[in-house]
């Protein structure tokens, strides 16, 4: 055979090895999700839905994602160091948590999340801004306790918890694993809970991912950064983390049944609502059942104290005749807006878009890149100010309709705008660019320490476990039902005191299984 007969068969044997490479190489990988979960799924197959409900795949996959990198960061490190054929252990933990989610779910449908929302939340952050400024004030003076004058140390002694110590910021795993068994617990059924070896794996995966996250959230530069982000910049709309699915695909949303309505692992799902037909020109909304008394019986109270708390409407008199008549207003509406408010709850805020935007900013914060992401690099003293110091530039864009200045550019010279945005402005705020500068100031500080932070944090956990799981809360001995149902918020916000405070200010305490004492701390 000639040499250019030779070259051509080469080249034909190049060109079909080049173009199967090709083929192969086009061939998209496997999501993390599939290859570790469900590694017998075919390829083709989409995977199987976590939630009861009707919700979008891309909320389906969000999930599952997340739970992959969970298990990737969390439990291969050590379990691959054991034996490195077996596939089956991960699919495994994977259904005992698609078992506790479904769970989960269910008892979110079945009780009514309104008073979390409208009421104890805002009683919290309330408490929080009062104690953090009360603090403050004590520093250096001799109603600083004891020899000390942190702030961390004086906000400790008003809000002491037990999962934190003065001193320190980590928070006392103990603490978070009794509550992740309590609720694991309520969730599986016998069969899966009485494997220990399942219950602690699961249990310590929880912890880790409740830790981390914590310790993140608690930055105060993490904060600002947060929200800054979430605001909108000047002249333009709220950018979202991600890319949300197409206005087309509309989600429908869950409707609470009864409030406090406990559900087993094993409980149908007939109370789900329905998905939209195409035939319908807008999204489906369902709204909680009005027949039952609400416990609060004026939702648009704590938000408006919580309001006032932040930005110290009180401290002036123009913010602070302003805030009376809205109070006034409020109360003579009080029935419409205590169906308003949580109309707008459940159609805008707990709906399938929301948990998927939530979802995917958890998984950005908690494994950036796909990784478990390592300890939060604090910025240096000068980053956190030039951080603070954008986030008070963009409020004030917000809230004057302008662009205000730094603080070293700002005087006392009155705004004389005729703007509606700037006249409410100086009503709330303040007269001058200085003052409402220093009424925003206040605000941001409110979450400028970290160890005070972690306690608003903690007491949120606490709140939203036991509005979830009710059962989980101990009645202290010695008040009486009138007394319980008048400090019926007082169970949250004093939820993790010690022993002494709690006889004279809780009601409800998070207990170990098996405890006897319910005022016992979890050691």
């Amino acid at each position: 055979m000639s040499y250019r007969g030779r070259a051509q068969q080469g080249a034909g044997t190049r060109s079909i090895q080049s173009t199967t490479t090709t083929l192969a190489q086009k061939q998209p990988p496997l999501p993390l999700s599939k290859r570790l979960l469900f590694p017998n799924l075919p390829v083709s197959s989409n995977l199987p839905p976590i939630l009861a409900s009707d919700v979008p795949p891309e909320l389906t996959n969000e999930l599952y994602t997340f739970i992959a990198l969970a298990l990737r960061a969390f439990v291969n490190p050590w379990w691959t160091k054991i034996t490195r054929y077996d596939k089956e252990f991960l699919p495994d933990i994977n259904r005992i948590l698609c078992v506790v989610v479904r769970a989960i779910e269910q008892r979110l449908i079945n009780t009514d999340l309104a008073p979390l929302v409208f009421h104890d939340l805002p009683v919290l952050v309330t408490q929080h801004y009062r104690d953090i400024r009360s603090a403050s004030s004590k520093r250096n003076t001799s109603y600083a306790p004891g020899s000390t004058s942190s702030l961390s140390n004086i906000f400790h002694q008003l809000q002491p918890h037990m999962a934190l110590s003065p001193t320190g910021d980590a928070v006392d795993e103990v603490y978070i694993r009794q509550i992740a068994d309590h609720v694991l617990k309520c969730c599986l059924p016998e069969e899966d809970y009485a494997p220990e070896a399942e219950r602690f794996i699961v249990r310590e995966i929880v912890v880790k991912v409740l830790s981390d996250s914590m310790q993140k959230i608690a930055e105060p530069w993490f904060l600002y950064q947060l929200v800054t982000n979430l605001l909108p910049v000047e002249g333009e709309t709220v950018k979202a983390v991600n890319q949300l699915p197409p206005p087309s695909e509309r989600f429908t949303t869950l409707k609470p049944t009864s409030p406090y309505t406990s559900a087993s692992p094993s409980s149908s799902t007939s109370s789900l609502s329905a998905p939209i037909s195409p035939s319908q020109s807008g999204p489906q909304i369902h709204e909680p059942f009005h027949d039952i008394e609400p416990e609060v019986d004026d939702y648009a109270n704590a938000p408006l104290m919580m309001i006032s708390e932040i930005f110290t409407l009180k401290d002036r008199f123009a913010s602070s005749a302003l805030l009376s008549i809205i109070l006034a207003v409020s109360t003579t509406f009080t029935s419409f807006f205590d169906r308003l408010l949580p109309h707008v709850l459940y159609t805008h805020v707990l709906c399938p878009s929301r948990m998927l935007q939530m979802v995917r900013l958890s998984t950005a914060v908690l494994f950036p890149n796909g990784n478990l992401g390592p300890p939060p690099v604090i910025p240096t003293s000068a980053e956190q100010t030039e951080i603070r110091a954008i986030l008070l530039q963009r409020l004030g864009a917000i809230t004057s309709g302008s662009s205000l200045a730094t603080s070293n550019q700002l005087d006392d010279t009155p705004n004389s705008s005729r703007n509606p945005q700037a006249i409410l402005c100086r009503c709330l705020l303040g007269p001058t660019a200085k003052a409402q500068h220093e009424v925003l100031a206040q605000a941001v500080d409110g979450l400028g320490d970290k160890n005070c932070n972690m306690h608003l944090i903690l007491f949120i956990l606490d709140a939203i476990v036991l509005r979830i799981f009710p059962e989980i809360g101990v009645p202290v001995v010695g008040l009486g039902a009138e007394a319980a149902t008048a400090e019926r918020i007082g169970g949250p916000t004093e939820l993790s005191r010690s022993a002494s405070a709690a006889t004279t200010s809780s009601n409800a305490h998070i207990t170990p299984p098996g405890s006897v004492n319910p005022l016992q701390p979890f050691m």
